[in-house]
């Protein structure tokens, strides 16, 4: 227990898991009980983040289970007063000192004036868009299938001079991570295991993190516009190239076949600062109400016009602004993250990247606590091997054009094989020639052939991705010990001469 006058904070247990955290969470403690007066922190997403009561069947199609908030929100109720926003919220209230926003999926103009407008009045705010939700899109029940699973601000992003797409995402062979799938070992270029050199380590928050897992993100282009500074604290490397968001659930081989590599180190969380320009030099938008054709009513009939946020609308900021935007918002979900595990009677989250890590300390930098931000978790469980990634890369580009080659071939056999077991089929009356029987039993031995032999190239590549795996894991685990021996013995041989020396 920690206390201090009156405040007083429990601290829970303490996880041998959690070692790599035990600094942040009494320095955390710490600030909470001599800080009794909690910031406030705005959450608005399309997304349950804040939790979500269980729903019973009656007037649904299928019943909504409880959820849990998750777990960085969890985390920052201890020092911060977090409060949920809805996505139709017409104002942004003053005494919110951070707006988070994470998958603002279908957000409205007006709601985006009334972030222009707090963010004019000198707000900061956290923004978590997508070109491709797979939470969202899971929770819809259509996991990989097609749904408006995007994000971004249509309105805001281009008045500050920066593009995001939300049909594009960022493949980067040399961030690929090894996922399964149909039961195989798979290396998927859209899912970034991030390291540290596509991390800004000069910023404070890129300082105290060494990876990332970043699936389906998407990048920021453009240029800010004058007056605004911009900060690349997540990027990719020069080989990356962008794919399109339909795509991403067909799998690595789909996705390298396609990738072209841009030679650009596309920016994947970036931070503008500065006085903002405003995305409603109009006032605000009309509602679609207001905005749709309506016969002109008499004045009899007029109600009286009550003020409007346009008679107050901010058009030239009143101080200096921050936003932090990242291009993906699945990395802050729970699984994501880390995972939980039950501690005597207690549920403990443990993280395996720095994502926990990144989303907190964004937060905690914006609302001005920034004592906590350098004393996060130097390490973390993620550890992917650069050096592999590389050659697996390499090795993949060697293989791949015969991979498309067959792939092709077979494509085409098929196609022939199947018009002409669809001719046989139309009129089963008509008997087929020698030579056309000859034909199909041809098409059907090369499907075979094809078939095997598109086999043996992919068992080839594995084979050599894993080799190179082995050698490299060998020489880190068998190296060092070789050279602390040979140090040893020389050490002595030159000990001995010395004293036969005397």
């Amino acid at each position: 227990m920690i206390s201090c006058l009156d405040s007083k904070t429990v601290l829970p247990y303490l996880s041998p898991d959690r070692e790599n955290l035990l600094e942040y969470d009494l320095s955390r403690a710490i600030s909470s009980v001599a800080n009794p007066k909690k910031s406030v922190i705005g959450v608005m997403s399309a997304l349950p983040v804040m939790g979500r009561e269980a729903q019973p069947m009656m007037m649904m199609r299928q019943p909504q289970q409880a959820m849990q908030p998750w777990i960085f929100l969890t985390e920052l109720k201890e020092n911060y007063a977090v409060r949920e926003i809805p996505m139709t919220a017409a104002k942004i209230e003053d005494d919110i000192s951070v707006l988070v926003l994470v998958h603002p999926n279908g957000i409205s103009d007006q709601t985006q004036f009334a972030i222009d407008q707090f963010l004019l009045r000198g707000g900061k705010m956290v923004a978590l868009l997508d070109p491709y939700s797979f939470v969202e899109a899971r929770m819809a029940g259509s996991y990989g299938g097609a749904g408006p699973y995007s994000s971004t601000l249509s309105k805001l992003l281009p008045a500050w001079g920066i593009q995001f797409s939300e049909t594009k995402a960022v493949a980067d062979p040399l961030f690929a991570t090894q996922i399964q799938r149909e039961g195989n070992p798979q290396s998927d270029p859209t899912i970034l295991s991030i390291t540290s050199d596509g991390i800004n380590k000069e910023d404070a928050l890129g300082a105290a993190i060494d990876d990332l897992l970043l699936p389906f993100a998407g990048a920021f282009t453009g240029k800010p516009v004058e007056g605004l500074k911009e900060d690349i604290l997540v990027k990719s490397t020069s080989q990356a190239g962008l794919v399109n968001a339909a795509l991403l659930e067909a799998g690595g081989d789909q996705v390298r076949k396609s990738l072209k590599s841009d030679n650009i180190s596309y920016p994947i969380a970036i931070r503008l600062s500065g006085k903002f320009k405003t995305a409603f030099p109009e006032g605000a938008p009309k509602s679609k109400d207001e905005a749709g054709p309506s016969a002109s009513p008499s004045p009899a009939a007029s109600p009286t016009p009550s003020p409007t946020p346009m008679e107050k609308a901010l058009k030239e900021a009143k101080g200096d602004g921050v936003v932090l935007l990242i291009g993906d918002s699945d990395f802050a979900y729970d699984q994501i993250a880390g995972r939980t595990q039950q501690v005597m009677t207690q549920t403990v989250f443990v993280p395996s990247n720095g994502n926990l890590n990144f989303i907190q300390s964004s937060i905690e930098q914006l609302a001005g606590d920034s004592n906590l931000i350098g004393i996060r978790s130097r390490s973390s469980g993620n550890r992917p091997f650069v050096v592999v990634n590389k050659m697996e890369a390499a090795a993949e580009q060697k293989y791949q054009s015969k991979i498309d080659e067959l792939q092709d071939n077979l494509a085409q056999t098929r196609q022939k094989l199947a018009s002409l077991q669809t001719g046989k089929q139309a009129d089963q009356k008509t008997l087929l020639s020698p030579e056309q029987q000859a034909e199909i039993k041809k098409f059907q031995e090369n499907e075979a052939q094809i078939s095997q032999e598109l086999k043996q190239v992919r068992k080839n590549l594995r084979v050599e991705i894993d080799s190179l795996q082995d050698t490299l894991k060998w020489l880190d685990i068998a190296a060092m010990p070789l050279i602390v021996t040979l140090v040893g013995l020389l050490l002595a041989h030159l000990k001995r001469s010395r004293r036969a020396a005397r």
